[in-house]
């Protein structure tokens, strides 16, 4: 599976300190490419002019995080920042180490004003609400960083619940989140948020979790027994007429909520400790929900 472009950046920032002058430029030019995506992610898409892609320039012009992320850098430093990677691609002028390092991380700032424009729970909501559209999935829930009311949530982690047609749908090549991304995360905004790392989700068969024994453990207790009793305190579920994200949720969340709670009372688990979702358990959760 490809590294979502949220791990890049320490590579990327590596890079720009090189002596090596082919590193510098693969370092600015990265980290354009990054923010295209980021672009792309909070909707702001390259428009065409007279047969010509709009440049990065004018859709960074269009967008709102200036006005809305104190940490955003200023137009004219995002503007020298993108002129130095042209001159460095284009005409192989490479800025020193010091001056290539300023750059990348003044486009890294721009990366994180945009995915704090993105990673909200109304994007969240709007998602929820696209998914249940489509009629492949009964239930969302939110859960992590966003739905723990962190301060600085990195990504939109949505659990769906639906009848079993996609969590247990199986293949030789593609899986049930290749199929789900046919179906409703197919816009070009939703994709690049996947690959920005900025929205993931797992799939569940909601007609058998915590019904039915053998699939509610063998879920469980792959890579991380304790996911979903953490993700259980702070799990908000989807009310599309509302369009909130509310405290109902099914009685299986509240009693391993309970559970989780009592942990912390015999100190086996810290009260501090916000649900945690490694990826490598993501991915497993969704290979063991084909059947």
């Amino acid at each position: 599976m490809p590294k979502h472009l949220e791990s890049r950046w320490p590579e990327i920032k590596r890079w720009s300190m090189s002596d090596d002058e082919l590193h510098r430029t693969a370092s600015l030019a990265t980290a354009v490419g990054c923010l295209e995506q980021a672009l792309t992610a909070v909707g702001i898409e390259a428009k065409r002019h007279g047969g010509r892609s709009e440049g990065l320039q004018k859709r960074l012009s269009r967008s709102a995080f200036s006005s809305t992320y104190k940490k955003a850098p200023d137009a004219g430093r995002l503007r020298a920042a993108i002129e130095a990677r042209n001159s460095a691609v284009h005409q192989h002028v490479v800025p020193d180490p010091v001056a290539c390092q300023n750059h990348v991380l003044t486009l890294h700032k721009a990366w994180c004003a945009s995915r704090r424009t993105f990673v909200t729970k109304e994007s969240a909501a709007a998602l929820a609400k696209a998914i249940l559209a489509s009629e492949a999935v009964s239930t969302v829930f939110l859960y992590g960083s966003l739905a723990h009311g962190s301060r600085d949530p990195k990504d939109i982690d949505l659990l769906l619940f639906d009848d079993g047609e996609y969590s247990s749908w199986q293949s030789h090549y593609f899986g049930a989140e290749w199929i789900l991304q046919q179906e409703f995360l197919a816009t070009p905004a939703n994709q690049a948020a996947i690959r920005c790392g900025w929205l993931d989700y797992i799939v569940v068969d909601g007609t058998r979790f915590g019904s039915d024994r053998l699939y509610t453990l063998n879920l469980a207790q792959r890579n991380d027994p304790l996911f979903y009793i953490n993700a259980a305190v702070h799990l908000q579920q989807f009310e599309p007429k509302s369009m909130k994200w509310t405290q109902e949720r099914p009685q299986i969340f509240e009693r391993l909520a309970g559970i989780r709670k009592q942990l912390e009372i015999e100190n086996i688990v810290s009260s501090e400790d916000a649900p945690r979702h490694p990826r490598a358990h993501r991915q497993g959760a969704r290979r063991l929900t084909k059947r």
